[in-house]
């Protein structure tokens, strides 16, 4: 009995059934699109960190006269592989100075 008024529905109503079927394959396009692009950038990323050399760990050291304190224990260490020391320069808020300047004047 439900198959005879399935069909017959689906006789009577074509065109929505079309347009619910577009519907349906574009969003089933749509989220096959999505997925694909998630799986490509998970696999990008790894790529990428590995490409910029992006570190595991990081640490700001103050540097004492000429070298770093830290070079002999990572020198010595034998879990430490590789490292690099970069040079970090820092601002304090109270050594800067905004000057306002109005119709030629300083405020």
């Amino acid at each position: 009995m439900l198959l005879r008024i399935l069909r017959k529905d689906l006789r009577r109503k074509r065109t929505m059934n079309i347009i619910l079927l577009l519907f349906i394959i574009l969003a089933a396009t749509f989220l096959a699109a999505s997925v694909n692009n998630m799986v490509t950038i998970t696999g990008a990323l790894d790529f990428y960190m590995d490409v910029a050399k992006v570190p595991d760990c990081i640490a700001i050291v103050l540097k004492e006269e000429g070298e770093m304190p830290c070079d002999g224990f990572l020198q010595s260490s034998p879990y430490v592989t590789e490292y690099e020391a970069q040079d970090m320069y820092m601002v304090a808020d109270d050594e800067i100075e905004i000057i306002v300047r109005k119709r030629g004047r300083a405020v």
